[in-house]
């Protein structure tokens, strides 16, 4: 049987409860640094994601996460899209995105480069694509 369709609110703010568990009821979120390393990667996560984390229980073998997504307020800026990506990649990678984009322009393929940030704001205010990018 398929799982039943998740219910998304678009036109207004939204809280939600994620949970996963490590398969095998392996306990390797046990390490306090493992642990520590996985509340960067939610916070980064949530930094380019739009999304607020209002609670959080990381368990040994499973993780619970309260999250508000608010409803989109218009198109997010360019800058503050590459802001936001270089808190989840780190500024290496989005100055190479910066370069990319300026090459593309610079040929005249605004097109391209459009297409490469409108993929990354489609990847903001959602919690599906919160849940795969994190």
């Amino acid at each position: 049987m398929a799982r039943t369709r998740r219910i998304k609110f678009t036109d207004r703010d939204a809280f939600h409860h994620v949970t996963s568990r490590i398969a095998g009821r392996r306990m390797l979120l046990a390490d306090p640094e493992v642990k520590r390393e996985m509340l960067d990667a939610l916070e980064r996560t949530a930094e380019f994601s739009g999304v607020k984390i209002g609670a959080f229980a990381i368990m040994d073998n499973h993780f619970h996460i309260i999250l508000q997504v608010p409803a989109p307020a218009g198109t997010v800026p360019e800058a503050e899209v590459l802001r936001r990506y270089a808190s989840l990649v780190g500024a290496k990678a989005s100055l190479r995105l910066e370069s990319r984009l300026r090459n593309l322009r610079a040929k005249g393929d605004s097109l391209a480069a459009e297409g490469e940030i409108a993929r990354l704001r489609a990847r903001m205010n959602e919690l599906s694509q919160f849940v795969k990018t994190f």
